[in-house]
């Protein structure tokens, strides 16, 4: 039993390594894929009766892949009309915790995002903000429909008496109902939300979310991007990859100079970044489909994982495989790929996009 664990557990440890090589390279979203949202929880699919202690030992390694974050303040000024708080719900999922934002230089300001429901340590830190910089909140804006930046809106709207609550609308007419129901206003592609020292513009960048909106906040040349690009390793696409990178490509149009995230530190080089979560999508596909075209069978998504992520532990090859899914579905709306049965095959044997040089 002993040595049975033991050889388990050096596994274990063999994978969080490989998790900090994929996050030290940017590549957080295959570490996010072994963790699902809300509590914690592995693909327990992977362990037999005895695979809990292994889990749980995975888990307390894994905890030290934080240690290649920066640390980041609770509360912090980052010019004089942005001030940041972070959420107070630091993890695998979220880096250093959801950054929220009181926006503008008097007393009514905005507030982008709430962090995660009933957290009531940052409700404590936003009230200290709100007493140190002598203003009330008159708005909130939440990203977009993940838990861990619109899951705090009715905690603040009840502490502070916020009623304008804004947020892009959902493809789903049903969750819109609900969200009317909650008090929100839709706000559309463009539209200027201002106050006193600041004016923000909406940009819709679905993709990450069908809802997820950024903001352009004009006095600075600077953008609000949510989860469309972080500060520290990279975002997971959880919807629609063809649209994330359309996203992309519209906020790389902006020219901003500099991006205030959703998690992380704000990104100073910021059209370079943009450039860079491009690139590395389009790396990534290129080598998809150049594995698909030159097969002489159609390819599952594992089979294709299995080609280019053969250096990956295979605990980490089901969400891999999600990516290559994403991939996949973007190339067939491009006319480039098929499905049948589950698996695909490539319908042309040239298509390779240039990858930008790094300067």
């Amino acid at each position: 039993m002993a040595s049975h664990l033991s050889g388990r557990f050096s596994a274990c440890v063999a994978i969080v390594k490989h998790c900090r090589v994929i996050l030290a390279g940017g590549h957080l979203g295959i570490v996010r894929g072994i963790i699902n949202t809300g509590p914690v929880v592995l693909h327990t699919h992977c362990f037999d009766s005895e695979g809990f202690v292994c889990a749980a030992l995975l888990l307390f390694c894994f905890s030290f892949t934080m240690v290649s974050l920066p640390s980041l303040p609770v509360s912090l000024a980052l010019s004089p009309r942005v001030y940041r708080i972070l959420g107070c719900n630091s993890g695998s999922m979220t880096l250093q915790g959801t950054n929220t934002y009181l926006v503008g230089t008097g007393r009514k300001r905005l507030l982008i995002d709430t962090g995660e429901a009933n957290n009531f340590a940052y409700l404590q830190y936003l009230s200290q903000a709100l007493a140190e910089t002598g203003a009330c909140i008159c708005g909130v804006l939440c990203t977009h429909w993940h838990a861990d930046h619109i899951g705090g809106v009715m905690n603040v709207a009840r502490q502070y008496s916020v009623t304008n609550l804004m947020k892009f609308r959902r493809d789903n007419p049903e969750e819109n109902i609900k969200y009317e129901q909650l008090g929100f206003e839709f706000v559309r592609e463009g539209q200027l939300i201002t106050v006193e020292g600041a004016t923000l513009k909406v940009i819709h960048t679905p993709g990450h979310a069908d809802d997820h909106m950024s903001l352009q906040l004009l006095e600075e040349n600077a953008v609000f991007t949510g989860d469309c690009i972080l500060g520290d390793g990279s975002t997971t696409v959880f919807e629609d990859l063809d649209s994330y990178m359309k996203s992309l490509k519209k906020l790389q149009s902006l020219a901003p100079d500099l991006i205030y995230p959703g998690h992380g530190s704000p990104i100073h080089d910021a059209v370079k970044r943009i450039q860079r979560y491009i690139d590395h999508r389009q790396r990534r596909e290129n080598q998809i489909f150049n594995v698909l075209s030159q097969s002489k069978l159609p390819l599952t998504p594992m089979d294709i994982v299995q080609k280019i992520y053969s250096e990956t532990p295979a605990m980490l090859h089901r969400a891999a495989s999600i990516n290559v899914l994403q991939h996949l579905e973007k190339l067939q709306k491009l006319g480039k790929t098929k499905k049948k049965d589950g698996k695909w095959k490539a319908l042309t044997k040239n298509f390779a996009i240039t990858i930008t040089a790094r300067s």
